[in-house]
């Protein structure tokens, strides 16, 4: 072997000595490659936000406000505000400026989902005889109230609805008329009233028996010392208020009247004066 081909063969051997050594480099760096590969393909690094996993979204809440005693049109401006669906309640029984909140659910400060629909209780007269005065509505022409009296309950609150009016139903024992059956009503009937107002009912329960209480006269007594005696009596109060400057704070108008026999624990509604 002349020394020209041993020179050859040493830089050959050299050269893959050389190879031999950046080899571990190598695999390693194709090891790295392909741990920052996968990194970035299975992770949010490499996508685009719309391509990214998102977390399922919870359900968004509001906190309902709070709306008793606002005006009813003030209460469905304010729920809305807030994102809510509003439905309007009538509400005969509460001492409360008629048109105005006197009671909402869900409740003020309760966490609901957002777009839920809040019910909200608005107060409007109730006429129980001839002194009070009906609701007043401005942009409807005065009818006529029909006589519904002798007529069954389901029938008397058809024919009053059918006629544009609200009814408010309330049971006595009576004999004037069998159970089941209109006795009275107010305004009467023939009455000039606008459409939308309340007309008072009573139906009769029949004939009253021994374990019934007899109705407490209350005319001209204080509103406080009214309804001591109706609880005191077994019955529950209802009130209404009418302005009546000289009846402010009294009773001048109540049904049933004093002496009637009525079920323990039925209604007995009274009308308080109050300031205009």
């Amino acid at each position: 072997m002349t020394p020209d081909e041993e020179l050859a063969i040493e830089e050959h051997e050299d050269d893959r000595a050389r190879r031999r050594g950046w080899l571990p480099w190598l695999v390693l760096a194709a090891v790295i490659t392909v741990i920052i590969w996968l990194i970035w393909n299975y992770s949010d690094f490499g996508r685009a936000p719309d391509q990214a996993d998102v977390a399922k979204p919870t359900e968004q809440t509001a906190m309902v406000p709070d709306v008793v005693g606002m005006s009813r049109g003030s209460a469905i401006a304010a729920l809305e505000a807030a994102g809510f669906s509003v439905q309007v309640e009538v509400s005969y029984d509460t001492v409360a400026e008629p048109g105005t909140v006197v009671s909402q659910d869900p409740a003020a400060g309760s966490q609901v989902g957002a777009g839920a629909t809040v019910f909200i209780g608005v107060a409007e007269d109730v006429v129980l005889g001839g002194e009070g005065e009906s609701t007043e509505r401005e942009d409807e022409a005065a009818a006529t109230v029909p006589d519904v009296v002798g007529m069954s309950r389901s029938q008397a609150v058809s024919v009053l609805r059918a006629n544009g009016y609200l009814a408010a139903v309330s049971e006595l024992h009576t004999e004037q008329q069998p159970e089941g059956f209109v006795f009275e009503q107010t305004p009467k009937a023939g009455s000039s009233a606008d459409p939308g107002t309340t007309v008072g009912l009573l139906v009769s329960l029949g004939r009253a028996t021994a374990a019934d209480v007899t109705a407490p006269d209350l005319l001209g007594l204080p509103q406080a010392e009214a309804e001591r005696r109706i609880i005191a009596a077994g019955l529950e109060p209802r009130v209404m208020v009418q302005p009546k400057e000289d009846k402010a704070g009294i009773v001048y108008q109540q049904q049933p009247a004093g002496g009637t026999a009525v079920a323990r624990g039925s209604y007995l509604f009274i009308l308080v004066g109050a300031k205009p």
